[in-house]
This record gives structure tokens, C-alpha cells and sequence, in this order.
């Protein structure tokens, strides 16, 4: 959840304000004016004690499935007009808490303000400030003591030069809060398993014994990444790599999609019986934002979806996509787009 999504109740009487004129037309979800907290990307830094029990991912993946006493890391995605903002820009301060109850109401606690012990869990509790926040998972036994298996981080963040965040953390901590402008606030769970390993973790060996070698040797849930992006510029093909830049004229249509990596698209065995092997696919899904208006539509397809979109005007169109599983996984990029006249090559 994201200040926006936590605006929507005001927002439903916004058609009829506009009707009669009170206020300007409102920007889109896609188009970003300001900075904005859209996603917070997780990932094991550190294997723990159970990290043996599960198989290695790709060299070139992050583990999002984190066991309890792994130790993991935070990655923010903060859009501006001008592109995503580097982490040492963002002042931001992480929180855990009950996934039971209210994270935003949960700040009003004094232990809220406490650090956090992966020794003797508390709920809520402070994990950190800053850039590089990492955090260590309670062992099985403390978190088995803090409730379900699941856990929540809060971020809150300032938006740079508009709001402090020791401001927005005052603001969430009255009783009701009410002026949240300037301030970045995300929550998300935080992905604990393999689901076939927390058995054997809950202090039962002998079911890792049982556990027919497709589903044991199988990789956890890991972050998908943002590779080739393809598409068409009217009627001509292109391939690019995230961060490309092409160029384009006005008034020509764009259609584009995210080509997943095959790896990406996880499929799990969730069964066996004799040589007969059941799969689920997690599935892929895509978020697009742009740092100018232009005209959009999405088609959806079982493989992708595909964004079509054209500019009426001159100037440079940068493309932001999120990419995520619906297992926790993200991954993120962009490609821009040099918008010229109209009889610009494509």
C-alpha cells in the first residue's frame, strides 16, 4: 500500500467535483509529477542456519524467498520526473511489523521506535535508516513465538526537499494523522519459505526425507530482472535493452512489451505421483509509468502485456516498467524515447 492507494476513498468523489469544476483534471496513476514510492524490492544477503537446505538460484539472480534467520536487504523504487532516485538520496526508515493488523496505526506504539532483536522479537519495531538497510530474520523459534509466519515492513520516506521524514513518522504516530502531503509511505510482506522447507524448519527432519527430489531440488522464489523490451514503431520491429534510448516522430504509434526471461516465469512442482509431475506457474505481470503525457492503451495477453501509446508531442519520453511475480519478486527498468517531428526515422 502506497499514499495514493490510501487516497482512493477521497478520491471517489472526485468525478463529481470535476463535474461541476472545482478542481483541475487529475493526473493519471502512470504519469509521475513527483517523487513517488512505488516498490520496495527484497532480497537474501546472507544465508542463516536453514540457508543449506535450499538449492542455489541462478548467479545471476536474487533470492526474494527468505528463511528465517537469513539476513536480508531493502531496495526502494523511488520515480521522479526525472528518473528513478538513487537510494542515498531517499532518507528513508523501515519498520516490521504485525501482518495481522495495521502497519500505518502501529507507528502511534512507543515500541515502534524500538530497534529491532532477532533474538526476542517485538512487534512493531524500528529496522533501520537509511540506504543500505539490512535486516536478520528471527530464528523459527522467536518468530513462531510473534504469531503466523509472516511479517510486514514499512517504509517511510520524505519526499527530498518537500517534507522531513522525522515529520511524516510524527504525523503517522497522532491519533487520527491527517497531513500526509510530501510524505512516501509502502508496506509489503516479506516472502518467508520455500513453503517446502518451513516444515523442516518447524522442527520436523524427516519431512525433507519425503520430499520427492522435484520439489526439493527446485529453485526458491527468486527477483525477476528487466531485459529485452521489443515492440513496434508503426509497422517496424525493434529489440531493445533496458536503458536503451530510440528515437521516434511524432504521432507514430508504439506498441511495446517486456520479453521475460524464460527463468523468470517460475514453474513449481507441487506434486508427484509415480513419473507424473505437477507445475504451477507463478506468472508475470507489468506496471508501466511515463514522465510525460502521452495517449496509452494496454492489451492483455496470456504471455504479456502490451502498451501502445503515442506522443503529440517533441521531447524525450522516459518508460519505467515494474516487473513482479506473485510470489514477492520484482525487478525493475526503462527505456526513453527521443519524440521528433513526424517525419523522423524510426
Amino acid at each position: 500500500m502506497r499514499v495514493r492507494d490510501m487516497l482512493d476513498a477521497s478520491a471517489l468523489a472526485l468525478p463529481v467535483m470535476l463535474l461541476i469544476g472545482c478542481f483541475p483534471p487529475v493526473d493519471p496513476d502512470w504519469l509521475e509529477r513527483e517523487p513517488e514510492l512505488l516498490a520496495l524490492r527484497i532480497e537474501v544477503d546472507e544465508p542463516g542456519p536453514l540457508g543449506d537446505l535450499v538449492a542455489p538460484v541462478p548467479i545471476d539472480r536474487q533470492r526474494v524467498e527468505a528463511l528465517p534467520g537469513d539476513r536480508i536487504r531493502f531496495e526502494p523504487w523511488v520515480l521522479a520526473p526525472e528518473g528513478v532516485q538513487d537510494g542515498t538520496d531517499i532518507d528513508a526508515v523501515y519498520f516490521t511489523c504485525d501482518p495481522e493488523g495495521d502497519c500505518f496505526t502501529a507507528l502511534a506504539s512507543d515500541a515502534a521506535m524500538e530497534a529491532c532483536d532477532p533474538a526476542a522479537p517485538a512487534l512493531p519495531c524500528m529496522i533501520g535508516r537509511g540506504a543500505d538497510v539490512r535486516y536478520v530474520l528471527p530464528g523459527i523459534e522467536a518468530l513462531a513465538l510473534v504469531g503466523p509466519l509472516l511479517l510486514q515492513v514499512l517504509v517511510v520516506a520524505g519526499q527530498p526537499d518537500v517534507r522531513d521524514t522525522d515529520d511524516c513518522i510524527d504525523e503517522l504516530q497522532r491519533d487520527p494523522y491527517r497531513d500526509l502531503h510530501g510524505c512516501m509511505l509502502l508496506t509489503r510482506t516479506i516472502p518467508i519459505g520455500p513453503n517446502w522447507l518451513l516444515s523442516v524448519a518447524l522442527g520436523d527432519p524427516s519431512a525433507i526425507e519425503e520430499l520427492p527430489p522435484e520439489v526439493l531440488l527446485q529453485w526458491p522464489n527468486f527477483n525477476p530482472e528487466v531485459g529485452e523490451i521489443s515492440g513496434a514503431i508503426d509497422n517496424r520491429p525493434f529489440s531493445a535493452h533496458a536503458g536503451d534510448r530510440l528515437q521516434v516522430g511524432v504521432g507514430q504509434r508504439v506498441r511495446m512489451s517486456v520479453v521475460p526471461d524464460p527463468r523468470d516465469a517460475q514453474q513449481y512442482a507441487v506434486g508427484v505421483v509415480g513419473e507424473t509431475v505437477t507445475r504451477v506457474s507463478e506468472g508475470l505481470s507489468t506496471d508501466w509509468y511515463a514522465n510525460g503525457q502521452v495517449d496509452t492503451t494496454t492489451d492483455y495477453w496470456e504471455e504479456a502485456p502490451i502498451l501502445t501509446w503515442s506522443s503529440r508531442v517533441e521531447g524525450a519520453v522516459r518508460f519505467d516498467v515494474l516487473l513482479s511475480d506473485r510470489i514477492g519478486g520484482l525487478g525493475w527498468g526503462s527505456i526513453t524515447f527521443e519524440v521528433g517531428p513526424a517525419s523522423a526515422p524510426g
